[in-house]
């Protein structure tokens, strides 16, 4: 599939899932995944998460999956600080690609480039983004997205995406890639609460909470220097603006004034 066809696909993903977020304790809701479970096997998740278990086989034999075991213990002892109720439910795969992305999939598959890695800098921030997609596992937005879409004509386009990205072998052009991390793209209140939740991890766990806007700064400012061609594919699936920014700021602000009351 060509890289124009993937982002039309994209496009439409995105449209349709625009507004499908179910906050927590909105009726009919998936109630938050809790440790160790996985779904019935006659139940629509179960599908989703079989369908993902191929998609996870491909990128294991991808040859773009780094296997550094001090690197994978450092990243997956980051993911177990900030949430250790679920950390050995995800299995990590750091994936040899410049670009800044991390991504979660429903069955606990957790992809973290080598770009976020190399951008982070220092734990607080990474420990953050990291605490964000764990977020999106936890409140299962990929099965709130795909309820919202299973039963139009955009279901097909869900796995059109999802067939095309792991075709790609997890190393093709920048179309390519946005279009693997963005099989998932989440609503704007999908995302606010994966902010939310995963600044209360970072923060829970110890680290300064002022950077988690930071790291979202800094890629934002990354992006306005090089123009076109730093384009984030982060930014595809995970859109940030100065409020969003400002409104972790203000989080960090709140926090740093109840520790010192």
């Amino acid at each position: 599939m060509s890289g124009r066809k993937i982002i039309l696909l994209l496009s439409l993903l995105c449209a349709a899932c625009l507004s499908c977020a179910t906050p927590r304790g909105t009726p009919g809701a998936p109630e938050d995944i809790q440790a160790s479970q996985r779904p019935d096997l006659s139940s629509d998740e179960a599908g989703l998460w079989m369908y993902m278990d191929r998609i996870e086989s491909r990128l294991k034999t991808s040859g773009r999956v780094v296997t550094d075991p001090a690197l994978n213990a450092y990243v997956q002892q980051v993911v177990c600080k900030v949430d250790p109720i679920h950390c050995t439910d995800i299995r990590i795969y750091i994936v040899d690609t410049p670009h800044f992305n991390a991504s979660m999939a429903p069955n606990g598959c957790m992809q973290v480039w080598t770009g976020l890695l190399l951008r982070a800098e220092n734990e607080a921030q990474l420990a953050y983004v990291l605490g964000h997609e764990v977020a999106h596992y936890l409140r299962r937005h990929t099965l709130q997205q795909w309820r919202t879409v299973r039963n139009t004509s955009t279901a097909l386009v869900f796995f059109s995406l999802a067939t095309a990205a792991a075709g790609v072998g997890f190393a093709g052009d920048l179309a390519q890639l946005i279009a693997i991390g963005a099989i998932f793209a989440y609503s704007r209140d999908q995302e606010r609460e994966a902010d939310e939740i995963g600044f209360e991890m970072m923060a829970s766990a110890g680290y300064e909470p002022v950077q988690a806007s930071q790291i979202w700064g800094d890629l934002l400012a990354e992006e306005e220097a090089g123009g076109k061609s730093a384009k984030s594919i982060f930014f595809a699936t995970h859109p940030t603006t100065p409020e969003r920014i400002a409104t972790l700021r203000e989080m960090a602000d709140k926090t740093a004034k109840s520790k010192d009351s």
